[in-house]
């Protein structure tokens, strides 16, 4: 064909092609062109594309076909490199696409530029982005309109990250090794933990943040106020990667050692933990495995934060990650550590819905723990994974545990009247001003019969579901504990449940919003989030919703929903 008329072939991602796929092509460029006298035609013309990016497993292989190609007499080869716009350029373009003086879209043009490169194809899908996600809007009053700083915030896509990321070894060495510090410190960097690390490596780490400022003009890094972050996990990775891999442990240890000792229990701390724990994770278990009372300090930090953590997943992998870095015979040389870090994984697996895991970590406490307090909150646990199930075998469970606790109880024997009667004997006692004595009683210091409360409460919650009325008598056997041994947490949620009772069972309105109201006092003595959710609910969607107008209940029930 190409004897007859010009011929243009063209082959796109040669990035991708392998060994048969260019030893093909060479082969073309040999044999087109050849006529029956031996003299070649110059009527063909291959172009070949290839994404720099993507060629470092494949960069020999294309270099030599064209090396090969360059040989030959009669074939002419030129090697075009297609940049991105200039910012003169690409305003241009957003000028005329959206019909505005360049004036106007010049700041536009700018940020488009920085996070784009001005590469035509990223340019267009960051454009159509922009409208998609509102940020690029138009009207017929004013025509088009965008905000520059909410556009600036927006991610850069992935192909110009990968882009970012081959720069990386092009940069000055004093910018690129703050850029490989910052990758190790995560992708949200504040500029106080960057100045307690920047002399990790024996200098006074002068140049850190001025050559993290000369990696933002270049587009590998955002700094918004005091927090240094990557323009994409990609850029990170690639940073990372450049450590030297017998260099990368040495290099965190010396960082975390700068680190620990800012890892504090108070809020304005937390920065350091999540990134101090952060590193610690990346190192993994295997590598202190010598070294004993830093795995425990490793162990310890894991649980703080993942006590810290503001989601159940997060939190499950701190907590796991901590199990991990126990080491050696844990259960008697780091008991306390142990115990608190497998309680924690329970809860965070039982509150994650993972329920078949919650059972194995449960097991293995009940085996390994030394006393019945310190089985409790697994026992707790494992009751509530059983009534997801069956409630009657689970409470079963603390009718059993209750037993131990020296509160036996038989509810087979506890009727409506009986109950009746013993609703009408609290009321009575607890009624006026008699109900302040509750808040003028000691804390709850026996600590059987703040488990038993506990587990009352659980049996409560189940009755409550029924809507029988052992869901009332089990609260006012617990306010009687409380009266004869002190308040704890679960006497403000039976005096929560038995001011519902007072209405629905006795229906009397004036002292079942009064014993609410106490309940709500006695609350103030505990800063507990837990209770908030389990009281409020009672308080102010059963009771106090009848006896004040609604406006006042519905913001604490919101409360309520958003803190359960």
């Amino acid at each position: 064909l190409s004897q007859l008329r010009p011929v243009l072939f063209f082959t796109d991602d040669l990035q991708f092609a392998g060994d048969a796929s260019l030893a093909l092509l060479k082969d073309l460029v040999n044999r087109v062109g050849s006529t029956g006298g031996g003299t070649r035609s110059s009527n063909l013309l291959f172009v070949g594309a290839h994404r720099t990016v993507d060629t470092a497993e494949n960069e020999p292989l294309l270099l030599k076909m064209l090396t090969q190609f360059e040989a030959i007499d009669f074939v002419n080869t030129t090697p075009i490199a297609l940049r991105g716009f200039e910012l003169e350029s690409l305003n241009v373009m957003v000028s005329e696409a959206l019909c505005l003086p360049r004036r106007k879209t010049r700041s536009l043009a700018e940020v488009v530029h920085q996070k784009t490169l001005g590469i035509p194809l990223f340019v267009v899908e960051f454009l159509d982005a922009l409208l998609t996600e509102k940020l690029l809007i138009h009207n017929s009053a004013n025509g088009w309109g965008w905000d520059v700083d909410s556009i600036d915030l927006k991610k850069i896509s992935s192909g110009v990250a990968a882009l970012l990321a081959c720069k990386l070894e092009q940069l000055p060495s004093e910018v690129l090794s703050a850029v490989k510090l910052l990758s190790v410190l995560g992708s949200h960097i504040d500029r106080d933990v960057l100045e307690v690390v920047k002399t990790h490596d024996g200098s006074d780490g002068s140049t850190l943040i001025p050559s993290l400022y000369t990696a933002q003009r270049e587009g590998l890094l955002d700094i918004a106020g005091p927090t240094f972050t990557f323009m994409h996990e990609t850029i990170k990775q690639a940073a990372f990667n450049l450590i030297a891999v017998p260099d990368r442990i040495p290099v965190m240890l010396r960082i975390v050692a700068c680190l620990l000792p800012h890892c504090k229990q108070d809020k304005e701390a937390d920065a350091y933990l999540f990134t101090t724990v952060d590193i610690i994770n990346i190192i993994g278990s295997h590598a202190v495995s010598k070294n004993l009372g830093q795995s425990q300090v490793f162990a310890q930090l894991n649980l703080n934060a993942g006590k810290k953590a503001t989601n159940f997943r997060a939190a499950l992998d701190y907590f796991e990650a901590g199990i991990s870095f126990l080491q050696g015979d844990y259960w008697n040389d780091q008991y306390e550590l142990a115990l608190s870090l497998h309680e924690s994984a329970a809860a965070a697996n039982y509150s994650g819905g993972l329920h078949d895991q919650v059972a194995i970590q449960t097991n293995k406490i009940f085996s390994m723990a030394r006393s019945f307090e310190d089985k409790f909150k697994s026992y707790c646990l494992y009751i509530n994974v059983l009534a997801i199930g069956n409630t009657e075998k689970a409470k079963e469970q603390i009718y059993y545990l209750l037993k131990s606790l020296g509160e036996v109880i038989n509810p087979n024997t506890v009727d409506a009247p009986m109950a009746m009667v013993d609703f009408s004997s609290l009321k009575q006692m607890l009624s006026g001003a008699r109900k302040d004595v509750l808040l003028q009683l000691p804390p709850m210091t026996d600590r059987n019969k703040r488990m038993a409360m506990k587990l009352m409460a659980m049996l409560v919650l189940y009755y409550n579901q029924q809507m029988t009325h052992l869901s009332g008598y089990f609260a006012c056997k617990m306010i009687r504990m409380s009266i004869q041994h002190g308040h704890c947490e679960d006497t403000v949620f039976a005096l929560s449940v038995f001011a519902c009772s007072t209405m629905n069972f006795l229906g009397d309105m004036q002292e079942a919003s009064s014993l609410a109201k106490s309940a709500l006092s006695m609350l103030r003595l505990y800063n507990s989030e837990e209770l908030i959710s389990r009281v409020y609910s009672r308080i102010y969607g059963v009771v106090l919703c009848f006896t004040q107008p609604m406006s006042r209940a519905l913001p604490p029930l919101l409360k309520a929903c958003r803190i359960a």
